[in-house]
């Protein structure tokens, strides 16, 4: 009778251990995990616009040429803020200026970020925005200002603990754009400070 006692005491006992060990399985995740991991910078980006450019003294390209480009150099700046560990949200300010018609083309965006995995110092991520875009014609002759969306992806590489690189390209689609839409298209490079 008293090995029964033992033995049903001790099954108590292991199942007892068990249950009360098993909100301890919530210290598996890290406890220190930062609410918000926010970085921001500034960028240098070229890119490419089908938007149609207007010759030196301000008037219209012709209607046959509605194939020329325009190569676009610039600067920025941007913040990223990512709230969970693979969503965040991000802000983008582009201002380019275009190659031989002397163009500008200013962009404002805001969207969200998906990043794919955090590797070692790497975080590849995704994103969509929506935003303004405004282009500046040469001369002052005109400025014309449209809704965008836009799409782009890239790499974060934290360089050190307060320092990161990117490397990002992104594509526009340019809204209600009369006759040819710029579908600007670019490639950023940036260095930002990491907030920790």
């Amino acid at each position: 009778m008293d090995k029964n006692r033992l033995s049903f005491g001790a099954v108590l006992m292991v199942l007892y251990v068990m249950l009360r060990a098993h909100p301890m399985y919530g210290q598996a995740e890290y406890t220190a995990i930062q609410k918000l991991d926010l970085q921001a910078g500034g960028s240098f980006s070229i890119g490419r616009s089908n938007y149609l450019p207007w010759d030196t003294q301000g008037n219209p390209a012709p209607l046959s040429d509605l194939t020329r480009k325009v190569n676009l150099l610039g600067g920025g700046a941007y913040l990223a803020a990512d709230f969970r560990p693979h969503i965040g949200v991000e802000f983008n300010f582009h201002h380019l200026n275009g190659s031989g018609n002397g163009g500008k083309q200013t962009t404002y965006e805001v969207g969200g970020r998906y990043i794919l995995t955090r590797r070692y110092r790497f975080i590849p991520y995704g994103r969509v925005s929506y935003g303004r875009g405004v282009y500046d014609y040469p001369s002052g002759s005109a400025t014309l200002s449209f809704n965008l969306m836009g799409i782009g992806g890239g790499l974060d590489y934290h360089l050190s603990r307060s320092i990161n690189l990117r490397a990002d390209y992104e594509w526009q689609k340019w809204i209600n754009v009369p006759l040819r839409t710029p579908n600007p298209q670019a490639l950023t490079i940036g260095v930002a400070y990491h907030f920790h």
